[in-house]
């Protein structure tokens, strides 16, 4: 919980499904977040003491939400110019897998974030900062940048957290933004957002299967070089994050198809920032499910969360995974690259646990990550689904999840035509 103390005044109406639909960045409430001002004292401090700064970008960039369609938008960078390995360690989001929740917060909390307010439809004439911030997210290594802002910063800035972006460093207004070395930019990225005949999803799967990195084609929609000219426009980057997510993982589910099935149940399990994770992937054709629970004292739980989930079968989704958002995405693309890489298809259920270790949101690079590395390890291999749910239950926090699960149920009551041969 928040504390043993009663809730403060204005929140007695707090409940907990409205913390973990909101999750900080909805106030639905109509108050500013408990959660995040409970953490606060724990975030690192930025000084700044000049109008102005110049660091390596790694490169980064960031669309806003608030007020769509206008936006505000601009580049990230340090306040200090780093080599370049140390640079590209702050957008290398599988590498923080490894790190600390405080050390990652630390480390992106050096990103100052430019912003500069525009119509989403401005990236099709853009003006001077937003082309030099499409320029850098266009680069694939990092670019030193100057910014000179518009006014003295404050001299104490703190982080910014969110439960789909991954943290970053204290806003700023710009009054004038320069790259101080140009772009460097790959030949297909070049030829791709200079097609501007082809849709923004036929963009995401080229550079996907291009090889370039998921992170990168999120920041290229989000500022607008991806698809038709006269479609293109600014996209928020937590929600470009899921859309990509999204997009690729829709384009992957037609060759997990073509594979035969497993032929036998794999579990697999991990842990990492507070997190717990079960990966079922069960002889089925394609469907995929995903169940998370907040135990007591864990970031947006008043108390123990009851199971929400999402879920698809063979026909896919038609709306939004409005209970497990993001991270229903984020699990779902793992799962259908390690389905690829084993050559074979299965319904996939994932069960996350969150624990109160896990004490600041990262972002959903983590659930991609952490289930990535999770199927990653060896697979505990089951004949059947009640051996591994028997086993799987011996290795959770709570009981019911199974219960709780839409693709369980499925597989445990329809019998297959292979079990009467």
């Amino acid at each position: 919980m928040l504390g043993p103390e009663p809730l403060p005044k204005g929140y007695e109406h707090l409940t907990p499904e409205m913390c973990l639909a909101c999750k900080g960045g909805k106030a639905l409430c109509g108050m500013p977040c408990l959660w995040l001002a409970k953490i606060d004292a724990r975030l690192p401090q930025l000084r700044l003491t000049s109008q102005d700064v110049f660091g390596s970008s790694p490169p980064s960039v960031f669309v806003g939400r608030y007020g769509y369609p206008n936006v505000s938008v601009g580049p990230m960078l340090p306040p200090v110019k780093l080599p370049e390995s140390k640079a590209l360690e702050l957008e290398d989001a599988p590498a923080w897998l490894d790190l600390r929740i405080e050390d990652v917060v630390g480390l992106r909390s050096a990103l100052l974030r430019a912003r500069r307010p525009l119509r989403v439809e401005a990236a099709r004439q853009p003006p001077r900062l937003l082309e030099l911030t499409q320029e850098l997210a266009l680069s694939h290594k990092p670019v030193d940048t100057e910014i000179h802002l518009a006014k003295r910063p404050n001299l104490e800035l703190r982080a910014r957290l969110g439960d789909v972006n991954a943290p970053m460093g204290p806003s700023l207004v710009p009054d004038r933004v320069r790259l101080a070395q140009n772009p460097t930019v790959k030949p297909l990225v070049e030829r791709i957002h200079a097609d501007d005949d082809v849709k923004a999803s036929t963009a995401i799967g080229e550079l996907y299967r291009g090889g370039i990195p998921t992170y990168r084609i999120e920041k290229l929609l989000s500022v607008g070089v991806l698809g038709q000219r006269n479609d293109r426009k600014l996209v928020p980057t937590r929600w470009s994050i899921t859309a990509t997510d999204d997009q690729i993982g829709v384009q992957l589910i037609p060759k997990v198809k073509e594979q035969a099935e497993l032929d036998a149940v794999h579990y697999h399990e991990g842990v990492s920032h507070g997190n717990r994770f079960h990966v079922f992937l069960i002889p089925r054709p394609w469907s995929f499910d995903m169940v998370e629970t907040w135990l007591k004292g864990a970031m947006w739980s008043l108390e123990t969360s009851p199971f929400i989930g999402d879920h698809e079968d063979l026909h896919g989704r038609r709306r939004y995974a409005s209970n497990v958002t993001g991270a229903y995405y984020a699990a779902r693309l793992s799962v259908l690259e390690h389905l690829l890489l084993l050559r074979r298809q299965a319904a996939a259920f994932v069960y996350r646990e969150i624990t109160p270790d896990y004490w600041a949101p990262l972002g959903v690079w983590l659930i991609r990550e952490a289930v990535k590395r999770a199927l990653a390890s060896p697979a505990h291999v089951f004949p059947d689904m009640s051996s591994a749910l028997a086993f799987g239950r011996g290795r959770t926090l709570r009981h019911g999840w199974n219960r709780a699960s839409w693709l369980v149920g499925t597989a445990m009551k329809q019998r297959r035509i292979s079990e009467f041969a």
